[in-house]
Parts: C-alpha cells; sequence; structure tokens
C-alpha cells in the first residue's frame, strides 16, 4: 500500500464524519442568531425611544426661550420707545423738563437696536441651530 492511499473502510468513515455537520450546532448557532437580533432590535427601539425624548425636551426649551427673548425684546424696545416719547411730550403736557441731546437719543437708538438685534440672531441661531453637512469632497480638498 502507498503512503498516499488511505484504506477504504477509513476513507468512508472520514467522508461520514465531515459530510454530517452536528445538528445540535446548528440549532445553537440560529437560536443565538435569533437572541441577538432581538438584542439588537431592543437596543434599536431603546434608542429610538431616548432621541425622541430628547427631541422633545429640546423642543420643549427651545420654545420657552423662544418666548423669554420675545418678551425681552418687547420690553426693551418698549423701553427705548417710552425715552423716545417722554422726550418729546414731557415737557408740554406733564410740564417737567425731560430733555435729552439729539446725539443721546441717536446713540440710544442705534445702540438698543445693534443690541437687540444681536442677542435676538444670537439666542435663535443657539435655539433652533441646523446640523452642519459637510461632504466628504469639501473636506478632502
Amino acid at each position: 500500500m502507498a503512503e498516499d492511499e488511505v484504506p477504504s473502510s477509513q476513507k468512508q468513515h472520514l467522508e461520514i464524519k465531515f459530510k454530517e455537520p452536528p445538528s445540535n450546532r446548528i440549532v445553537g448557532n440560529k437560536q443565538d442568531r435569533q437572541q441577538k437580533s432581538a438584542e439588537e432590535k431592543k437596543t434599536e427601539d431603546d434608542k429610538k425611544v431616548i432621541e425622541n425624548k430628547k427631541l422633545k425636551s429640546e423642543i420643549a426649551e427651545r420654545e420657552k426661550y423662544a418666548r423669554r427673548i420675545f418678551r425681552l425684546i418687547v420690553g426693551w424696545l418698549a423701553f427705548v420707545g417710552l425715552i423716545v416719547v417722554a422726550d418729546g411730550v414731557c415737557e408740554p403736557i406733564f410740564g417737567f423738563s425731560f430733555n435729552l441731546s439729539d446725539a443721546v437719543l441717536i446713540t440710544l437708538i442705534t445702540t438698543t437696536t445693534a443690541s437687540v438685534l444681536g442677542l435676538f440672531i444670537v439666542v435663535i441661531s443657539y435655539l433652533f441651530h441646523r446640523p452642519s453637512t459637510v461632504s466628504k469632497s469639501n473636506v478632502d480638498g
């Protein structure tokens, strides 16, 4: 008998051994895959629930701070308007002098307008920010 030759009885035993996969191993793998799939689905569902809660919270905060900034701006502008009106009508109507120079009024109106618009833009851009959409082609070159 040559060294490469395997007796037919051993050959048949080897073929049977390698041709038949163990059935309990296949079932175990299938169960493991189903269990992993169920766990992954539960994890994804949990992530979605958390993300929804986060988004609802962000929306509530945005509404709250949008109302607050609106009230602040309206109050601020009403105060400046009151000063401008008081400068014009206090002496003739109420009899006491509330006279601001033109330079003071111009400075007050200009700085208040710039402050209100700046505050409004900063707060609104923070509350209603959009995620940046940078494509890879822009980053690479």
